[in-house]
């Protein structure tokens, strides 16, 4: 099987989620083979200063036009779940390359849990056992996700949420800092759930519910 790590990589998105993406790369590079990486991709060409580092910020029409056939590696930076969605569908080529995107110290229970591509998950996250993760997740830094979950695709897990056992996710939801989904409960697609919330019962699609107890405050 091809290590598509070999091939340089590119982060969609330059704010603030791109560039927590491109230190977890960093912390990639020091622990394994020689990562590449070419810059950051997002509307308007320029440069982002990180420290005494210019990384190149691509334009992302020329980007797409110009790199459609060399073997490359894509993560998205995106935070917002729906954004980010929407900028998956762009990255057309066959060449364009979706690894998932694990730091070194996250604890997980390798022979029972599923991924597809695209994943980000960060620092001291810990995924338990037979939990199920579609594609271009992103898992911030502290999170927990307990056994027997499922998780859909494009959905933005912020730091230190709790997903406890048997939650199913669905797709493009946001699920904010240090919130906790109790046991067995469905988010559904779309949804928004606000930071520091307790989700005590299903949530329906494209509901923003915030509190302890969460409440429906407004649809998305």
């Amino acid at each position: 099987m091809k290590d598509f790590f070999t091939n340089p990589f590119y982060i969609v998105g330059a704010g603030g989620c791109g560039k927590e993406i491109l230190f977890l790369l960093e912390d990639l590079a020091h622990l394994s083979h020689q990562i590449e990486f070419r810059g950051f991709v997002d509307f308007n060409a320029g440069n982002l200063l990180l420290g005494n580092t210019a990384h190149p910020i691509f334009e992302e029409e020329v980007f797409l036009r110009q790199n459609r056939h060399e073997e490359i590696n894509i993560l998205f930076g995106i935070g917002d779940a729906r954004q980010q969605e929407a900028a998956k569908h762009k990255y057309t080529s066959p060449n364009f390359h979706f690894p998932n995107l694990i730091h070194p110290s996250v604890i997980q229970h390798r022979e029972s849990i599923t991924m597809r591509e695209g994943n980000v998950v960060c620092a001291g996250v810990i995924i338990e056992p037979n939990v199920q993760l579609g594609s271009f997740n992103i898992i911030n830094a502290r999170s927990i996700i307990c056994h027997d979950s499922q998780i859909g695709s494009h959905n933005v897990i912020s730091p230190a949420a709790c997903i406890t056992g048997g939650v199913r996710i669905a797709d493009k939801c946001f699920i904010g800092a240090q919130a906790t989904v109790l046991q067995n409960l469905s988010i559904d697609s779309g949804a928004i759930v606000g930071a520091g919330s307790v989700v005590t019962r299903d949530i329906p699609a494209n509901t923003v519910v915030f509190g302890n107890p969460a409440k429906n405050i407004r649809p998305v």
